[in-house]
């Protein structure tokens, strides 16, 4: 199979556990419908003992679905370019096979990813032919440098009180996810505290990665999201919604998305 040329491209979309990847993608796939840009989500493989089926989710389509860990490793032992990783505690698996294909068929092929294993699927992606052309790094964080300071957390050029700087921000970012957790209410509050608390070592990955996103609005701005995806779904309707007094903020946060990926 041949490799995609540079102008077919994979986003792999990363950030933290409720900072608004979801929404902020469904949107993108109604934008890019309406501005007729070839576009798919790449389905990856995950494992029913360790991650169960939720809401919603179809097999083939949120993930391709296998019964255990050793059906995984087993199908990357037996499948050429097949590629196992863990995302926390749970191991997920990339088809280069599949991924091509999609490659082939579209412009654009989005990967959703646990932060931490990115690095690892961005090269495995380029030791099985793709390159730095056909591989962008997307990090979504919901939290700007402006809004630390502004939460009186210490300069990270402050030595004198560098010490302190990974703290204020860690419990400043833990409070912000704590609440948009909560108010997506999905979770039980046991794996919001968890996730929360995880959230600030997830961003610090986003040094690693190609873009930055700064998005405010979350998951828990459902009904905003909702109203976005209407305005999108027409040509011209994006910049309606920029010029809205309530989808103004949300509409200039997924345009830098948009810059990006068209």
């Amino acid at each position: 199979m041949s490799t995609p040329n540079a102008q077919h491209r994979v986003y792999i979309i990363s950030g933290p556990s409720g900072v608004g990847k979801g929404p902020m993608i469904d949107t993108l796939f109604l934008y890019a419908k309406a501005n007729g840009i070839s576009i798919k989500k790449h389905v990856l493989y995950a494992n029913l003992a360790e991650r169960k089926i939720r809401d919603g989710e179809i097999d083939g389509v949120t993930y391709h679905w296998m019964p255990t860990r050793d059906d995984l490793i087993r199908e990357s032992e037996d499948k050429g370019g097949f590629k196992t990783f863990e995302v926390k505690s749970q191991m997920q698996g990339i088809s280069i096979t599949d991924l091509k294909d999609d490659l082939e068929n579209n412009k654009i092929v989005l990967i959703e990813i646990y932060c931490k294993e990115v690095k690892t699927v961005v090269d495995f992606c380029k030791e099985q032919g793709l390159d730095d052309k056909n591989v962008v790094t997307i990090f979504i964080k919901p939290l700007s440098d402006d809004d630390y300071t502004f939460a009186g957390c210490e300069d990270k050029d402050d030595t004198e009180h560098k010490d302190r700087y990974d703290r204020d921000r860690k419990m400043v970012t833990r409070a912000v996810m704590f609440n948009k957790l909560t108010n997506r209410a999905t979770e039980p509050l046991e794996k919001i505290i968890e996730r929360a608390g995880s959230a600030y070592e997830d961003i610090k990955e986003s040094v690693n990665f190609d873009h930055k996103i700064v998005n405010h609005y979350g998951e828990d701005n459902r009904v905003l999201w909702d109203l976005l995806k209407e305005f999108v779904s027409v040509p011209g309707g994006l910049d309606l919604a920029k010029n809205s007094s309530k989808l103004g903020g949300i509409a200039k946060t997924f345009e830098k998305l948009v810059n990006i990926v068209k």
